[in-house]
């Protein structure tokens, strides 16, 4: 019964049947988080049940990138000369490449060099030539418009890293880069063709090469021509110009040459005696050459990739592959490891094209004068009207091909 007095405080025998019931309930609460409690820490810590770890994404390749260069067995690279820190001009060509096969007499001069005529492209232009500076910096692949140029020059640079020069003289592209600094070799090679060079600065010996030969440049760090960065890239790796662009800022005067070149029509080897190529670049940076009968041209992989170009996505695929072998030593004092080469003077030169090989010497009497390249026994080389690479490798380097 209730307390009949009401007094504060009085609890009735209901409330209290209630308070016993949460009581008892709270302490069986308490009594599993005691046992849980016990057995996460008794337990061993392999049962014990975790989040898996997060799998980071792997990121997505770039298009045109994925297939691989097609297998080829290729002859070991055969002993080159040693790098040597005086530069002295380089005897005759030796050895410095080998093939696999020996099936196929190597080629004579008088099979690849008899047609003289006028064909496609003029040596001799009414306008200069453009020189562009393209950066190879990983982070700078792939490049843009490279497959619009006549010549294109791959060289190393400081830190083992190839930069390439682009002549563009029989035609424009609209979107050329990423654009990177010059070096004063770069320069020696722009001269030859009398051309505008287009460039984002230079290091020393590159303003005064640039000084000395009295080449006319547009460059982006003085706020010369038409040059602008992407978004999708990061600094310095996405500064870009068009070759109307840098023509547009600077004096068009005068007429201009491609340099020692000459131009023959196509003569295709069949079968071709030389498909593939490897050039391999001191510090194990190479690059490969497969040869397209159908179309007498060279697809061109880098480190074993398709080398495409960034703007329409077409492999690269010139007419014909030089592979011109120099002295390249390190500058004494140079707080950037930058390196110089002996371009001026003579060299062992590879001339692929048509399906096969012209072994013979590359010559340059002056900073500014052409590079020829001439067969074994002293003959011009003339080459098929179209693009031409040209690879310059330091005599360390080394030359497959099959």
């Amino acid at each position: 019964m209730d307390d009949p007095r009401g007094w504060p405080g009085s609890v009735s025998r209901r409330q209290q049947a209630g308070l016993r019931r949460a009581a008892v309930l709270v302490g069986l609460i308490v009594a599993l988080v005691l046992i849980y409690s016990l057995a996460f820490w008794v337990l061993p810590r392999s049962e014990r049940v975790t989040a898996p770890p997060r799998s980071t994404p792997a990121s997505n390749p770039t298009p045109g990138l994925s297939a691989a260069i097609p297998t080829v067995p290729l002859a070991a690279p055969v002993a080159t000369p040693t790098l040597t820190t005086t530069p002295t001009l380089l005897p005759s060509p030796t050895a410095t490449a080998t093939r696999t096969s020996s099936a196929t007499p190597t080629p004579t001069a008088t099979a690849t060099l008899t047609p003289t005529a006028t064909v496609a492209l003029a040596s001799q232009f009414a306008r200069k030539p453009i020189a562009l500076m393209v950066e190879n910096h990983p982070d700078a692949r792939p490049q843009s418009g490279l497959n619009r140029a006549d010549v294109v020059y791959e060289v190393v640079t400081e830190g083992f890293i190839t930069r390439f020069l682009a002549i563009f003289a029989n035609h424009d592209a609209e979107v050329v880069g990423p654009i990177r600094s010059a070096r004063h070799y770069f320069v020696a090679l722009a001269a030859e063709y009398n051309a505008i060079l287009g460039h984002a600065g230079a290091s020393p010996q590159g303003f005064q090469a640039i000084e000395r030969t009295g080449l006319v440049t547009v460059d982006n760090n003085f706020g010369e021509g038409k040059f602008y960065r992407i978004r999708d890239r990061v600094a310095p790796h996405n500064l870009y110009t068009s070759v109307g662009g840098v023509r547009s800022s600077a004096s068009d005067r005068g007429s201009a040459t491609l340099s020692g070149i000459e131009y023959k029509p196509d003569a295709p080897l069949r079968p071709a005696n030389v498909e593939a190529i490897r050039v391999t670049y001191p510090d194990g940076y190479y690059v490969q050459y497969r040869y397209d009968s159908a179309s007498n041209s060279y697809l061109r992989f880098m480190l074993g990739q398709p080398h495409v170009d960034a703007y329409d996505g077409a492999q690269y695929r010139p007419r014909n592959v030089v592979v011109q072998f120099v002295r390249i030593w390190p500058i004494p004092g140079d707080d950037a490891g930058r390196v110089d080469m002996e371009l001026t003077g003579s060299g062992p030169a590879y001339v692929f094209q048509d399906g096969r090989v012209v072994k013979g010497t590359w010559v340059k009497r002056s900073e500014t004068g052409p590079t020829r390249f001439r067969d074994a026994e002293g003959q011009p080389v003339r080459l098929n009207a179209g693009p031409t690479w040209i690879q310059i490798v330091h005599t360390t380097g080394s030359i497959r091909y099959e």
